[in-house]
Formats: C-alpha cells, structure tokens, sequence
C-alpha cells in the first residue's frame, strides 16, 4: 500500500523571505490609511474653520531656555549715613541730616538725626515745630538769629567727652574740614567782684579839710595902750 504524499512544507528560510517581503507593504498601506484619515480630518476642519471665518494659525513651540542669571550691577558708594553726633556748626548745613538747630548745650549745633520720608527734620524736630513749621530752635537758614549766647562747641566736647581727634574723623566722613579756632578754650576772666580803688588824690583831700585859725598864735602881737 502506498503512503499519503506529503507536500514538503516550506523551509524556515522561505518564510522569513516571504514575512520581510510582505512586511514594508503592510506598513506602507498602514500609513497610507493613516494619512488618508489625517487628510479627511485636515479638510473637514478647514471647511468648518472657513464657516467660521477663522483663519488657521500655525503654531510654533520653542524650546525652553536655561534661565539666564541677572548681571549683577557694579557695587558702587553705599549711601553716608549720618554723623554718630553732633558736629560743629561752620555756616553749611549738612546734606542728609535733620535741618533743625539743637541747643546742644548751648553750642547750637545741627540735628545729626535722619530726616523723616519726605521731609526735612527728623521725628523729634518736627514734634518740636511750632505754627510756622520751624522747631523751637530754628533751622539751619535761621540759625544766625539766635539771641542767645552762643557758646563754644568745646563745651559740648567736654560734656558728651570728646576728644579733637574724635571730632575731625568724623566730620573727615562728611568731607568736612575745621578750623583749629573750633577747639580753642574760651579766655577765662577773673572770678568774684572787681576789688574797689584805693588811691585818693591829695589835692583833694587837702582841699576837704577845714581851715582852722588858733588865736594867740599870729606872728604880729597887738601894742599895748600908753599911759598918760
């Protein structure tokens, strides 16, 4: 009895030539159904963008940049504050300070305080200031009208113990330059009453003293009378 023929099946080989070769097909006409849907949606959208007369835009996406580092500004003068106190009073006011005029024991010296925002005098000169707006000291523009007496700036030196080398650094700050006059002591006069003059002309004491004539001194006697 003969056997059943059997038709040789493919080799391995074979089928890998035949899967490669039909495998670009099936892609292509894969992408081509693709295409053909995007095209159909592209137009249908066009017609309804038309409708609405709207135009298409085409919008671009950038790439986000690395965050640039600001440039730093070149460091320049920090801002003088001011004066850590009172310096003397040379006729120019001092740029930034309070504008007002301290007693200062009796130097009359400008306020060293900060000024208020917007303003020329600081908190406590401008509680101090009266109707006119001026503090009860006056201001840098009035200070020449002080009737007071004025004393000399040592003696606020020796109240609040400084010493010249204190005052001319610190006003050096301020560009400010003194005169050696600023720290000369006042001249000191004699204490106590002026002692009383003594000295007595003699003319005029001879002349207060009484003429005093003593009888039977004189240097003619008066004659005797004769008898007869």
């Amino acid at each position: 009895m003969d056997s059943p023929m059997t038709t040789p099946s493919a080799s391995p080989k074979t089928q890998i030539v035949q899967q490669s070769s039909a495998s670009p097909n099936t892609k292509i006409a894969a992408l081509q159904q693709q295409h053909d849907a995007l095209q159909s949606t592209v137009e249908l959208l066009t017609k309804q963008m038309t409708a609405l007369n709207l135009e298409p835009t085409r919008v671009e996406v950038e790439a986000e940049k690395p965050a640039e580092k600001p440039a730093e500004k070149p460091a320049g003068k920090k801002a003088k504050a001011t004066p850590a106190f009172a310096l003397p009073w040379t006729g120019t006011p001092i740029a930034g300070c309070c504008q007002g005029i301290r007693s200062n024991y009796d130097t009359f010296t400008q306020c060293h305080q900060a000024c208020v925002k917007d303003g020329d005098y600081c908190k406590t000169c401008t509680k101090n200031c009266g109707e006119l707006g001026i503090p009860k000291e006056g201001n840098v523009d009035t200070r020449s009208e002080i009737t007071k007496k004025i004393k000399g700036y040592i003696h606020y030196m020796n109240a609040k113990k400084l010493s010249k080398q204190d005052v001319i650094e610190e006003a050096a700050k301020f560009d400010i330059t003194l005169a050696d006059e600023i720290f000369e002591k006042p001249a000191s006069g004699a204490k106590g009453r002026p002692k009383k003059s003594t000295a007595v002309n003699d003319s005029d004491e001879d002349a207060q003293l009484p003429q005093i004539q003593i009888l039977g001194l004189l240097d003619t006697e008066p004659t005797s009378p004769t008898s007869p």
